[in-house]
């Protein structure tokens, strides 16, 4: 429940709760500033923060104005689903959301490259004529926009309902335009291209479901690398104190340790050897697969593989200081980072949506409804 990820504190005198929530459905910067501009807009929300590179998100709020599930009420009203931040997902749940995403692109894919055959070939051989060719074409946007692409419009419903115009507003009212002057050409005027305004309906929802698997894939795969990266290093080690050599877990090791490595085994810990020769395969680092030759005093990284002799390190890094952990943390520091750019569409885009919208209207106002009512 909602209720088991809040930490409630006194803070200069009034009530704090933090909400901890992992956020499902994020494709882009987007998506984080819709989240941010929802909860900041509740009444008792103090401060939001929202990670795209970790699926994330952080409510600071006072709980006796916000409840944790209103919170979580309101994430899923936007399109986004909640997941315990205690619980971090397998390869295989990941594996499975990105089956599930590449199957509906492919099926939007298949009804674009359908509409485009229609328009294309139905040229060609004269076909457009047919009666039945634009009720093709309707039915293959309408299963494009409202079924494959369905989770599309809650996000955008939700985002518009709230007075947050983005890039799923935009994109959908374009969708929504060419559904529209198909319908105007279908019933109303004549000599109408209907089967353009069909297929750029199908056409612009199939490129917001690609933009939004697209992100899916980034985000997945550099998850997934620095998870992969984190797992070259062993889950324990073998320490020699006084003496005896006892097999601990790795965060039990501390500076000044002295760790044996057996031939074969990955290398635990950051250090330099103290006792020992051996063939240290350092791909990892250097990109190099020939093993360099380390002696007493060489350095050696934690990840690598010991491949020919025994080898004793003394411990110089540990934890959030070893080489494995900065490099996990560059690559999550630059996921997380907000470029100038996104930052420069987010000012753009509060004003180009609403600016495009009334032209668009204008648009249709003064060069297709207002000819088609006077008779022109």
């Amino acid at each position: 429940m909602a209720q088991n990820n809040t930490d409630t504190r006194g803070d200069g005198g009034e009530d704090q709760a933090a909400f901890r929530m992992k956020i499902g459905g994020m494709s882009c910067s987007f998506c984080t500033s819709t989240i941010d501009k929802a909860y900041s807009r509740i009444d008792g929300v103090y401060e939001v923060g929202v990670s795209l590179a970790h699926e994330e998100g952080l409510v600071k709020y006072d709980p006796s104005k916000v409840t944790p599930e209103q919170l979580r009420r309101t994430l899923e009203q936007m399109g986004y689903t909640y997941r315990d931040p205690e619980k971090v997902r397998s390869f295989e749940e990941e594996a499975a959301e990105l089956h599930r995403e590449r199957g509906r692109l492919i099926t939007v894919g298949s009804f674009t490259v359908a509409s485009v055959l229609l328009m294309l070939v139905g040229q060609w051989l004269d076909l457009v004529e047919i009666p039945l060719m634009p009720w093709l074409l309707l039915a293959l946007a309408l299963n494009t926009m409202f079924v494959t692409g369905w989770f599309i419009k809650k996000m955008a419903w939700a985002s518009l309902r709230r007075g947050i115009l983005n890039q799923h507003v935009l994109l959908e009212f374009a969708a929504f335009a060419g559904i529209a002057g198909g319908f105007l050409g279908l019933f109303v005027l004549d000599d109408f291209p209907v089967g353009d305004f069909f297929a750029a309906a199908t056409l612009v929802t199939t490129y917001h479901i690609l933009s939004h698997y697209s992100s899916l894939v980034v985000r997945t795969r550099s998850s997934q690398a620095v998870r992969r990266l984190m797992a070259l290093r062993p889950d324990t080690a073998r320490v020699i104190r006084d003496g005896e050599e006892t097999e601990i877990p790795i965060d039990e090791v501390v500076v000044g340790d002295r760790v044996r490595i057996r031939p074969g085994e990955s290398i635990p810990v950051d250090g330099s050897v103290s006792d020992g020769v051996s063939a240290v395969n350092e791909a990892l680092v250097t990109g190099e697969s020939i093993p360099a030759e380390k002696v007493p005093g060489d350095d050696v990284i934690g990840g690598s593989i010991n491949q020919t002799g025994t080898l004793v390190v003394l411990v110089s890094r540990v934890g959030d200081d070893s080489f494995l952990s900065q490099v996990a943390r560059s690559i999550d520091e630059a996921r997380s980072l907000r470029p100038g750019v996104l930052q420069l569409a987010d000012l753009v885009l509060r004003y180009f949506v609403p600016a495009v919208l009334v032209f668009a209207a204008a648009g249709f106002l003064i060069w297709t409804l207002i000819p088609a009512l006077l008779g022109d």
